[in-house]
Parts: structure tokens; sequence; C-alpha cells
């Protein structure tokens, strides 16, 4: 099935069909370490590599959860052993990585996107996290008590992840556009004869945006103006990954390209005759990379563009779902489920399938992978061998004094320096998180690739949950215990 008929799917019955689904249950150049992942693809250039994380390769489970959301779930930033995230109903949402407990959570009063595609991961930097709205909007929350700093109006949706560097918050609505992080105003825009919708990356000072016209634009951070531009023959849709070297990018017609990052002068092209609309990861040998319309997903050698190995997805679910992320020798992509694959064989490690559907682009922090679901929940997978970073009492006792010296029974509302939006606080307390034992290579039946893939898949999930709730409210009316 083809993204834009789930897309189609969802945003006519999704509503009815996913509240049937839902089961209640309990150093980079920004000045963040390795530890962190402060934003879509865990840095400014959208590499999803953590070199210094390690990651569980057996006896998998959720260390916690955080369910009930308001909507499905955003990527998550992970910065000093806190997790940020959205709802696309506009909540956002401070948690700690050890133990999910909530330290924060904001209402933005407006919805953040439609469907898990449309909700971009936060980015948080400078003590602040960076919120695009589907309305139009532009928040800065802070990053310990999320109160709000500054919203601004855009000149349309914002659908792909904002990113910071040098004091500047840069984002795409239809242009490309620079604002001051401190405090909204805007420094620059680039629009172009065809839109943007890509998403952007950030390195060195350097801002890197594809158009739908298939032109890979880079442009000077401080100012907007063209420094070079590659025309890549087709749409692009997704953002770039940017190293030191080089800039990776794919397009909707299925060629993947190597842009030296000095004058975007290609340096390979390799054509994986598929759909190419999500972010690559890049770890130090290879490139990562899924797409949509074929049943593979690519291993390229970083130096040449070659194909070192294929992975299989399934000729039901023929699209890898959003971004992968590697880390310490374990790629990660999620197709229903959270799936661990051997970076240099491309043999499988372990599957993670739960609830209904992972969805979001992971993010890796020292021994934990932390994932959203269409289930409307968060998810924290980690091993008993691995213990995951503990914020020490700085990272917390801030935003704990705080909240709990000024709780009240109900949550309050307090005003901003605009009108336009209120910002909703709420206490620390104890929250729908629970733990699980270890599953046994992360699989939750008997391995049996059929079996797995029906419980992977959303529709089967999300059918059969709507059909059992139907059943159940006809045998209580004949009935029925």
């Amino acid at each position: 099935m083809s993204q834009i008929s789930r897309r189609t799917a969802l945003q006519a019955t999704g509503a009815l069909l996913f509240s049937a689904a839902v089961h209640p249950t309990l150093a980079t150049a920004d000045g963040h370490s390795h530890t962190d992942w402060t934003s879509f693809g865990g840095n400014g250039g959208n590499t999803g590599y953590n070199p210094e994380a390690r990651v569980p390769k057996q006896n998998v489970g959720a260390r916690w959860r955080y369910d009930m959301l308001p909507g499905f779930p955003s990527g998550p930033a992970v910065v000093d052993g806190t997790v940020y995230f959205t709802s696309a109903q506009g909540e956002v949402f401070a948690v700690e990585v050890a133990t999910g407990e909530r330290k924060w959570r904001t209402s933005l009063d407006e919805p953040l996107g439609d469907i898990p595609d449309d909700i971009p991961t936060p980015c948080v930097a400078s003590g602040s996290v960076f919120v695009g709205s589907k309305n139009g909007k532009l928040y800065s929350l802070n990053a310990v008590t999320g109160n709000r700093n500054w919203s601004i109006s855009t000149s349309s949706e914002i659908t792909t992840p904002v990113g910071e560097s040098n004091g500047r918050v840069y984002f795409i609505d239809d242009g490309v556009n620079a604002v001051d992080a401190e405090s909204g105003d805007e420094l620059w825009r680039f629009d172009d004869e065809f839109f943007f919708e890509s998403g952007l990356g950030i390195v060195d000072g350097t801002v890197y945006a594809g158009s739908s016209g298939g032109t890979m634009y880079a442009l000077d951070g401080a100012d907007g103006s063209v420094v070079w531009t590659t025309d890549l023959g087709g749409e692009v849709r997704a953002p770039p990954a940017v190293t030191d070297e080089a800039v990776y990018v794919g397009t909707e017609n299925g060629n993947f390209f190597a842009l030296s990052r000095a004058d975007g002068a290609p340096e390979w092209t390799t054509e994986l005759n598929q759909d190419v609309i999500t972010s690559p990861a890049v770890s130090d040998e290879r490139v990562f990379i899924g797409g949509e319309g074929q049943s593979d997903f690519y291993a390229l050698d970083r130096a040449s563009g070659s194909v070192e190995w294929t992975a299989f997805i399934s000729e039901e679910e023929a699209s890898v779902r959003a971004s992968p992320a590697v880390a310490d020798g374990v790629v990660f992509i999620t197709h229903g489920d959270l799936r661990a694959i051997d970076a240099e064989t491309g043999e499988d490690l372990w599957r993670y399938p739960r609830g209904d559907f992972i969805s979001s682009p992971p993010a890796i922090v020292d021994g934990v992978i932390v994932v959203g679901n269409w289930d409307h929940s968060l998810y924290a997978i980690s091993s008993d061998t691995f213990e995951p970073k503990t914020p020490t009492a700085t990272d917390t006792e801030t935003v704990t004094a705080t909240e709990t010296e000024t709780a009240v029974s109900d949550e309050t509302s307090t005003s901003t320096n605009q009108n336009d939006m209120q910002t909703e606080q709420t206490p620390i307390e104890a929250t729908g998180t629970t733990t699980e034992e270890p599953v046994n290579r992360g699989f939750i039946t008997n391995g049996e690739e059929g079996q797995l893939d029906a419980l992977s898949d959303p529709y089967v999930l999300t059918i059969g949950g709507f059909a059992l709730s139907v059943a159940g409210v006809l045998h209580s009316m004949i009935g029925g215990q």
C-alpha cells in the first residue's frame, strides 16, 4: 500500500479507528556530548549516528513506556538525561530518560500534525526547545520549565524538523528561514521558484536544503546567500545528512547522491529503484537508506556508493517508515516494528513489535533506544545488561523544586508576552509509565515471519481492534457477559 493511500485512509477514519486500538498501560558543534540526541537525526547534520553510544543487542524490552498521549508522538530528542517530544494534538513533553517520569507538559493549543509523518522532532539547543506547527507557527520553550519564551507566525505550515546553530533557528515553511534564537526576530528568508518541503541540515554555519524542483541548495547561515546549487533531477522530500566532507541526499525518482560540501559536485550517484522519502543514517564507513515502493533497505559504501548489502523488508510493508539511526555497529529502522540490523553484515539481531505500530525515527542514547508508537505511546527500549544515563541532581532539581512547591490540584495556565497561546503546566506526577521484563531477541511472537508481519501491520491491528470493540458492544446488547 502506498504512502498516499495510507495518508488518505488515516485522515478519513483515523480518529475512530485509533481510539479503538489504544490499550492504556501504565561532542557536537552545539556543545552537547555524543550521548545526547539534540534533534532529528541526532545532530545538526541529521546523520542519525551516535558514535559513543552502546546499544542492546539481545534480551530487549521496554524499560518504560509513556502512554495515553493526546495524539501520535513525534520523534524524540534527548538532552542531559531528558527526553523531549511532542504530540499531534499540540502538547510538548519532557520526561526522564532513566524512568519515563514526566518533568513538564506544555499545551500549545493547536495541532502540530495530522499523521506521524507530519509531526517534526523538536530541536533542543541553548536551553530552549524549538517546535514548528501545522498551523504556521514556530515556538520556543524553556527546556527546564516548559514555559514559553516566544512564538511567531510563519508563512505556511512547518512539517519538517527545525534546526539551531550559532544563535539562529532555521526552519522551512514554503521557503528557508532564519530567526534569532533569543527573540524570534526574522533574520533572513530565502525563496525559490519551487517550494521547499525537504527539511534542512546545518553544519559549520551553512544550511543545506532541497527543493521540490530537484535543486539542492547550500546557503550561508548568516545572511541566506547562495553558496552553491546542484540539480539532482528529482524532488527532494527528506532532509539531507551532512558530514564534514559530503552531503548525502536522495530524490523521489530513486537516485541517491553524495555531494561535495565544498561546491556541491556529485562524488557518486547510486540508483536505488525506489522513492527516497526519508533521510539516511551515516556512520564512519557506510550510508544506510530505505525508501518507498520496493522491499529493500540499503547499506552503501560511504566512499564509493556501492551497495554492500540489502535487507528485505516485506511484501506487505514495502517501505521504511522513518529515517534510520546507527550506533555501536547496529542500524535501527522502523517499519511496523523496531528492527535492529548488524551494520556490517545486514543480518537481523532482533525486532521489537509492541502495541500498534512503531513509527517515529528512533533516538539513540547510551544503552537506550527511544521511539514513538501509533498507539499514542513513547517507548524506551533497552536490555537487562544496560543502565541508561541517569540525570545528575543539577539536571532535575530546578524544575522539580519549582513545580512541587507551586503544584495545585488542577493544571494551571500562565499568560506570556503574546496573547495567541496559553501555556499549560502540570507538576511532576506519577504518570502512565511502566517497565516490563526483557523479551528474548525482542520478539513478542514465536518469531515466525508471517505472524510477526501480521502483528506489525497497523491496519491489521487497528481494524482488528475496532472489530473487537464493535463485537463487544453487540455482545452486550444481546445480554452477553
